[in-house]
């Protein structure tokens, strides 16, 4: 008799699960750029000869969500482009950029056309334009706002351009996450500022976050730092530096007592939760990014409703008047509107930052600058990605809490940097894109 071995049964390999890309809301400026760069920029009544010229879709809030996605992320522009010529090209460029375009536009709107010219020496720039202009606010039952209730957003950015749509944004967003007792968004129980809410995402991954209220009351959110110094009121000072791999050398301080905040609320059953909470919470509203990069009136209204602030040494407040030999006043003035972080780049110098709970320093990368034309831009689309990805995918153990916004800053002002080593704002995306895959941590 003969006896045929079997071949044990086996699994068949399953494919890796692709970590879901975060979404990023953009909302604000979309121009149409013309960049000249010159051997040295000309004085009054003279010309100069352009040595190259790019001509690509601009604006603080666009050039944030293209940087947004050529590092893995989903981006969203809202903004005003129009179905005219100019419009077209916009829309064009930002659909090579893999930006998905909200265009709420009037009828007949023309985008802004700036003029760059751009010192090819230094790399400073000079920039003429027109801005946004006034439109009509769009209808508050407008549905591609309200279709915005129900997506996945894991980070807002304003730039306080276009403040009507930037309002009727931030409502649509923040009003889809505060319904109850079960919204469309499968989010279940009533929110409160300090009350953790589980939400499922299109793949129906349980993906969530602990996180503090506006005023940082409910958690501890740093570590302590090997390059602390304690300052005469008590207050922990960090420098955090980026070398230019975009690791961080040193974390932020200890809380005064050393002691993490208890988790807010964890009632699986006021929740409607099945089991008990997983080992991610995500905050009940995305983080709000205001780039401040110049004052404008509007910004008045828009301030209380951010959570993080990042400005440009040249910003000031109006109310309470701040100046430039005095940036901590400015930063405390940022975090009284109710932000939760505060930050002023300054070129090349460090960058500053304070939240409730300590103060600090990101020495900025040194490098051979050739264009600085939209740096700021990157800082603030590539901080967006890093946070958004920190607070989905980091664990928070409520023993050992860590701020993960300095961290998140300080990678952005590495990959800020590396555009400033190439010409315009796109030739250097490429290599962005080959560095930053899908699924990548920040």
């Amino acid at each position: 008799m003969t006896t045929t071995a079997q071949t044990p049964a086996t699994t068949p390999a399953q494919p890796p699960t692709s970590p879901r890309r975060r979404a990023g809301l953009f909302v604000g400026l979309a121009t149409l750029d013309l960049v000249q760069r010159v051997d040295a920029l000309p004085g009054p009544d003279d010309k100069a000869t352009a040595t190259w010229q790019e001509l690509a879709a601009g604006g603080p809030a666009l050039n944030a969500a293209v940087v947004f996605a050529a590092l893995g992320g989903d981006a969203t522009l809202v903004t005003r482009v129009g179905a005219g010529p100019l419009g077209r090209l916009v829309a064009d460029d930002l659909r090579r950029q893999n930006v998905r375009l909200i265009d709420l536009a009037d009828a007949g709107y023309t985008p802004a056309v700036s003029a760059i010219a751009v010192d090819a020496g230094t790399g400073a720039r000079q920039i003429i334009s027109t801005d946004a202009g006034a439109s009509t606010p769009p209808a508050p039952d407008d549905p591609r706002l309200n279709n915005l209730a129900h997506e996945t957003v894991d980070i807002v950015l304003i730039d306080g351009h276009h403040p009507d749509l930037a309002h009727a944004v931030l409502d649509a967003v923040t009003e889809a996450r505060a319904l109850g007792p079960t919204d469309t968004l499968g989010v279940t129980g009533a929110p409160t500022e300090t009350d953790p809410l589980t939400e499922t995402d299109t793949h129906d991954e349980t993906d969530t976050l602990t996180e503090a209220d506006a005023h940082g009351e409910t958690d501890t959110l740093t570590e302590a730092g090997t390059h602390s110094e304690t300052s005469a009121t008590g207050e922990t000072d960090t420098r955090i530096e980026a070398d230019t791999h975009g690791k961080t050398d040193t974390l932020t301080e200890a809380d005064a007592d050393g002691e993490a905040s208890a988790p807010a609320d964890t009632d699986t059953h006021r929740h409607g939760l099945d089991q008990p909470p997983g080992p991610f919470r995500r905050p009940t509203r995305p983080p709000v990014v205001l780039d401040a990069g110049r004052w404008k009136p509007p910004m008045a209204r828009l301030l209380p409703r951010c959570t993080d602030i990042i400005c440009s040494a040249a910003f000031r407040l109006e109310t309470p008047a701040t100046t430039a030999d005095d940036p901590d006043a400015l930063l405390d003035a940022l975090l009284a509107t109710g932000a939760r972080f505060a930050a002023i780049s300054n070129g090349a110098e460090p960058i500053r930052w304070r939240h409730a709970h300590g103060t600090g320093q990101l020495e900025v990368p040194p490098t051979q600058v050739v264009d600085t034309l939209a740096a700021g831009d990157a800082l603030h689309g590539a901080y967006a990605w890093g946070l958004a990805t920190r607070l989905a995918d980091s664990p928070i153990d409520p023993a050992d809490p860590i701020d993960q916004r300095p961290q998140a800053l300080s990678t952005a002002a590495t990959i800020a940097t590396r555009s400033t080593t190439h010409r315009g704002t796109r030739s250097w995306l490429a290599d962005l894109r080959e560095t930053h895959r899908p699924g990548d941590s920040p």
